[in-house]
This record gives C-alpha cells, structure tokens and sequence, in this order.
C-alpha cells in the first residue's frame, strides 16, 4: 500500500505535463486545420483526401456573353491547382441546375466545356470553380463549389444570345 502512494507523486508531474501537451497539440490542430470541415481561407493543400475542404488559393474564372449552343467556351481559368469549372443554370440570381463540367489543370488555361444540355439564348449562366476530391471525376455532392474568404462562389456570370451577336456582326464567343 504504502509503495502505491510513493508512485502517485512520481506519476502526477510526468502524466499531467504530457496529457496537457497532447490536449493541446490536438486542440491547435483542430483549429489551424479546420477540423475537417469547410474551409474558405485561400490557404492550398496538396493532398486529395482534403482538396474538397479548402478552396485554391488566388483561383479566378472568366467567361465572355456568348452564343447560346452545346459548349461554353472558358477565357481565363486561373487554378493554382487543377479543378472543375461548371457551368450552371441561372435560378432567380443564384447558380442552380449543372449543365457540364470540364477538369482545368493548375495555372492558367482557357478551354470548351462541353455541356449535356445546351444553352438558351437570352439567358444568364454561371461558370462555377469546384474543387476535385482527388479522382478526377466529377460529382457535385463531392467536389464542392468553392468560395472566396468573404463566402462568395468563385465563379463568372455570363449571358447567352443567338446566333445574331449583340454588335450586328453574326460573330459569337
């Protein structure tokens, strides 16, 4: 009994300094990582298994008013890490409905997404930047849309118009 008690003592200034430590490395990493959950800080991780949760950093898209049709031509996708650019639907002012996407490598890139069902003309559109999970495939329920640090879709509106373009000329895109 009496050996329990001279242990104690010794057991208290070892365990309670390492229990502290380990509380506190996992509270930080908690709050510096997110925790797992959505992150909108332009901060960037390399690894697929979180490239859903924190948005790319410094990330932009432009799209010009175009002539309604199958495709959407991109101008400008500027990833700092290859990711989806989709084109949806315009409800009430808010993307809604997915009409295509197309994988955008990093860096700066312009290209044709290809859409499942065309456009209309005088409509508004959105091409919106999502995040890949690391497949390279595309799925909205898991490669999220991503947001600035203000909480706003990265993404570009546009409109479409017929075949007539907006200046007289019959030139599109």
């Amino acid at each position: 009994m009496e050996t329990d008690i001279k242990k104690r003592p010794l057991l208290i200034p070892v365990i309670l300094p390492l229990l502290t430590f380990v509380l506190g490395f996992g509270f930080a990493w908690l709050v510096f990582s997110g925790g797992g959950a959505d992150d909108t800080t332009n901060n960037e991780s390399n690894t697929a298994s979180d490239a859903f949760s924190i948005p790319l950093g410094h990330s932009s898209v432009s799209v010009d008013d175009q002539r309604a049709g199958e495709s959407v031509f991109i101008a400008l996708a500027t990833l700092s890490r290859g990711a989806w650019v989709a084109i949806h639907e315009d409800q009430d002012g808010m993307p809604a409905n997915i009409l295509g996407a197309r994988y955008f490598p990093g860096g700066k890139t312009a290209g044709t997404v290809e859409l499942l069902r065309g456009t209309v003309p005088e409509r508004a559109y959105y091409a919106v930047i999502h995040a890949d999970d690391g497949d390279r495939e595309f799925d909205f329920r898991r490669d999220e849309a991503l947001q600035d640090p203000f909480g706003n879709l990265i993404m570009s509106a546009f409109r479409t118009f017929s075949e007539e373009a907006p200046n007289g000329s019959g030139t599109g895109q």
